[in-house]
């Protein structure tokens, strides 16, 4: 085999191999749901699909071969108006069953000791009865916020880690995302620091000029909430934050055994990020479906923790996220 094609599947292998991005987050392509062991290995339980269409990401999700789990998908473009009966209601069976798992890990997590000494609504940055279902249509700066306190409140459940995935792992819509993360870890960074420490694990991920980062439909602005949020309104919380990038950023990228899987499930395709005329247009972070449509109500309001409550979180929790805590 030449030394081109040597590097071209190199290249390729590359590709397909997931990475971490700080100590709870992983992101990688949509191949890394068929790798069993890599997700066993790092205790994954919980998934965002990024810019992948609902009825995809609800195919994908029966295959992967976990007993328990939690996906939500963030896809601005799922209107339901587009699909047959027979589909939307499977569409349907899928947002009921992990919306339901996300309600229940909400109590969870309200109830805890963390959130006992500082309520949850503190750890978010949009109200936390917007948390009722698994898709999110939101755009601008509502994704930025929205993908942020589903990680935030994955992490605060303790139950597993994270995984962030999209069809190839280096399109723009994932790698804005995982730079808004990294933002929200260390406000004192800036957005292009953001992104090559983004580049430096994943190099395969799409080149991207700066002005065209900045350029990003609430980018900026969520910039902006952060550093208000975390510098103004919690000072000293960025400490641990800083400490974790600087560790992760003089690691050698991980390295991770990879199942096989089907070369026609990764795209390598460069999609735009966002038109132009979509920049100034945002929707709010809330369920695409009615109240009839599912068994949970969309005005559910998490009930603030008391200490005399605090110690009973788990009882609150679903069998599903009850065993989740105790296969960790």
């Amino acid at each position: 085999m030449s030394h081109h094609n040597n590097y071209a599947l190199a290249h390729t292998l590359n590709q397909m191999k997931p990475q971490q991005l700080s100590n709870n987050v992983f992101f990688g392509p949509l191949n890394t749901l068929s790798q069993y062991d890599f997700l066993s290995k790092n205790d994954i339980k919980f998934f965002i699909s990024v810019g992948i269409p609902v009825e995809r990401a609800m195919e994908y999700a029966r295959n992967i071969q976990l007993d328990q789990f939690m996906i939500c998908c963030l896809d601005k473009e799922f209107d339901r108006t587009r699909f047959s009966d027979d589909t939307m209601s499977n569409i349907l069976e899928f947002n009921n069953k992990h919306s339901v798992d996300l309600k229940t890990l909400i109590q969870h997590v309200s109830l805890s000791e963390e959130c006992a000494a500082q309520p949850l609504q503190s750890h978010l940055y949009r109200s936390v009865s917007e948390y009722t279902t698994n898709i999110y249509t939101a755009d601008g700066v509502h994704k930025f916020e929205c993908f942020n306190d589903l990680i935030t409140l994955f992490k605060l459940a303790k139950m597993g880690n994270i995984l962030v995935f999209s069809s190839n792992g280096n399109d723009e819509n994932l790698v804005i995302l995982l730079i808004s993360h990294m933002l929200k870890q260390n406000p004192s960074i800036n957005v292009v620091d953001a992104f090559s420490y983004v580049k430096n694990l994943r190099p395969t991920v799409n080149n991207m000029k700066e002005d065209n980062i900045y350029w990003c439909s609430g980018l900026v602005a969520y910039h902006e909430r952060v550093k208000s949020k975390e510098l103004t309104w919690r000072p000293g919380s960025t400490n641990g934050s800083s400490t974790e990038i600087t560790n992760f950023a003089t690691k050698r990228r991980e390295q991770f055994e990879e199942d096989e899987a089907e070369d026609g499930d990764i795209s390598f395709g460069n999609k735009p990020y966002s038109d132009a005329a979509n920049d100034a247009m945002e929707s709010i972070a809330s369920t695409p479906f009615s109240e009839s449509d599912c068994s949970y109500s969309s005005d559910f309001q998490t009930p603030e923790p008391d200490n005399s409550s605090a110690y009973n979180a788990r009882q609150y929790a679903t069998p599903r996220l009850k065993r989740m805590a105790l296969n960790k």
